[in-house]
């Protein structure tokens, strides 16, 4: 046991005294028997009425402690609560998760889908490899025409970058619905004083689930811009076309007269 310092200060002094008096001379022994009176008289009465105090203000901060900072009761309370809902969700909670969503029939789409709802990023290479299995390659420059193949081109480049983002957000939330086990976890089983250390990964956990959000809001908002940008490449297209009809007619007019 680790004695307070005064405690230590008070063993240490009469270490010492003992020590000078086994050096005294035997004669001296007599008043030797006096000076311990008087040092016995010391420590009963005013050091140890000190050390009694002492004892006092620990005992009232450790009571402090118990039963207003950390209350052992509402902290049991609390645990107990974290491991009911621990074992009333959790499982619920992954079987939701893990529910097979596969719809595609064909060999082909099959592989694919099954790489896209994956959720592992490493797999992207295969990934855009099943998309052009499953959706074609672009065509041929001299097979169509130019603004045509623009269109294709992005088109493939959008809906690639976007199961791309999607995969690498699901690999996200897996990651991020563990570290949630792990704290959920450690708060039912976590030393009184620890709340803040659990709420400030808490925290940092949420701001990341919000950035991973926001990525997802950013690709969405790309694909809404990129279909509005395929509808007015349309219509420019229609109207270069409806321009050559124009021109082509006012030709064969004017040679048939």
């Amino acid at each position: 046991m680790r004695w307070p310092i005064p405690t230590r200060v008070v063993v240490r002094s009469i270490t010492a005294i003992l020590c000078l008096a086994l050096l005294i001379p035997t004669e001296a022994h007599a008043g030797i028997l006096d000076i311990f009176s008087s040092i016995e008289s010391t420590i009963n009465k005013t050091i140890g009425q000190a050390l009694t105090d002492i004892r006092t203000v620990q005992t009232q901060v450790q009571t402090l402690y118990k039963e207003v900072l950390w209350p052992i009761a509402a902290i049991n309370q609390a645990q107990s609560f974290i491991n009911s809902t621990i074992q009333t969700y959790r499982g619920w909670m992954n079987t939701v998760y893990k529910l097979p969503i596969s719809s595609a029939q064909l060999s082909n789409p099959r592989q694919f889908e099954s790489l896209f709802l994956g959720g592992n990023a490493a797999s992207l290479s295969q990934m855009r490899t099943g998309y052009t299995t499953t959706y074609g390659a672009l065509p041929a420059t001299n097979n169509a025409p130019s603004s045509t193949l623009q269109i294709v081109d992005m088109n493939d480049a959008l809906a690639k970058d976007a199961l791309a983002q999607s995969m690498a957000s699901d690999q996200a939330n897996t990651q991020m619905l563990s570290l949630a086990d792990q704290m959920e976890s450690t708060a039912s089983t976590s030393a009184p004083g620890s709340s803040s250390y659990l709420t400030a990964s808490a925290l940092t956990a949420t701001l990341q689930t919000q950035a991973f959000q926001l990525k997802l809001l950013a690709s969405q908002l790309r694909e809404e811009s990129a279909q509005l940008a395929h509808q007015n490449a349309r219509l420019k297209q229609s109207i270069a076309n409806r321009n050559q009809l124009n021109q082509n007619l006012q030709q064969m007019l004017s040679t048939g007269r």
